[in-house]
């Protein structure tokens, strides 16, 4: 390989080498300027926070009526779901099965959201809820008894 042969191919590797450091400044300063939380909220959505521990949801007890982005947080040492209706039963009395889990065909209960599948602990997972409508919403865990273990909570749109 001649010396030009070597200085063209330094060159083109310099070149090739500054561009991406170019990019890769321009990749972070963007990043740097999205708000906190590493997303944004669709347009017309408020966001609701909900946590699940061993065994308990913290959750708002009473929101005003509108569209929620609902960012659930599994900080748990084991798996947990999250299941919301709107009924007019307290969470904690909510229609069971014979294994004490809730029953999620009752009449009783109108389905509003859930969590598809576990989160593993320290998963976090973002749903959406429609909760336009005033009332009551009960919030479960309905694993195999952990609904039994206290993971409930009620909920009040106003």
């Amino acid at each position: 390989m001649s010396k030009r042969d070597a200085n063209s191919l330094t060159g083109t590797i310099i070149g090739v080498l500054s561009l991406l450091l170019v990019v890769a400044l321009v990749l972070i300063i963007a990043m740097a300027r999205r708000p906190a939380g590493a997303f944004n909220v669709p347009k017309g959505y408020a966001v609701m926070h909900v946590t699940a521990t061993d065994y308990a949801i913290q959750a708002p007890s009473s929101l005003p009526a509108d569209k929620y982005e609902v960012v659930l947080v599994n900080h748990g040492s084991v798996p947990h779901e999250l299941v919301m209706w709107s009924t007019q039963s307290s969470a904690a009395a909510l229609p069971r099965e014979k294994d004490g889990s809730v029953d999620e065909e009752s009449a009783v209960l109108d389905s509003v959201m859930d969590s598809g599948s576990s989160l593993q602990p320290g998963e976090t997972r973002v749903m959406f809820a429609d909760l336009t409508a005033a009332g009551h919403y009960a919030l479960v865990c309905n694993l195999p008894a952990h609904y039994r273990l206290g993971m409930h909570a009620d909920l009040t749109v106003h």
